[in-house]
């Protein structure tokens, strides 16, 4: 019986999902031929960013607590076992520096500096001179 229900919200959810799609279609098409300039469809467009810095700013407001709950979950399943959590720990951190690095030629450019600076000792300033 639950199966059954499990699809109908799967489908409501969808309807509502392509509703909405199409409602912003139409109302981006009809905002378009509404205004005459550039500058009177850049005035249209303020009145809908509202609407989307409001809801930017909820799913900013939703994921840091998420993330946090995720990793703390994770670790608190870990139990006591020794180095389970810096394995983890050391395997995140390596992920994430990769993904952060590696997605921007300006990124790219970082790692090229530390690299630099890692192969040098940066110089040593002593006090007083």
């Amino acid at each position: 019986m639950q199966a059954s229900g499990s699809t109908q919200n799967s489908n409501r959810l969808t309807s509502c999902i392509m509703l909405g799609l199409a409602l912003g279609i139409a109302a981006g098409y009809v905002c378009n031929q509404l205004a005459r300039t550039p500058a009177e469809a850049a005035v249209i467009a303020g009145y809908f960013s509202i609407g989307s810095d409001i809801f930017l700013r909820m799913i900013k407001m939703i994921i840091a607590p998420l993330v946090f709950a995720t990793i703390v979950s994770g670790i608190a399943s870990l139990g006591s076992s020794g180095g389970a959590v810096g394995r983890i720990a050391f395997k995140a951190l390596a992920w994430f520096i990769t993904a952060c690095c590696w997605r921007t030629s300006s990124s790219r450019g970082m790692v090229w500096g530390l690299r630099c600076l890692l192969r040098r000792r940066p110089p040593t300033f002593r006090r007083g001179v």
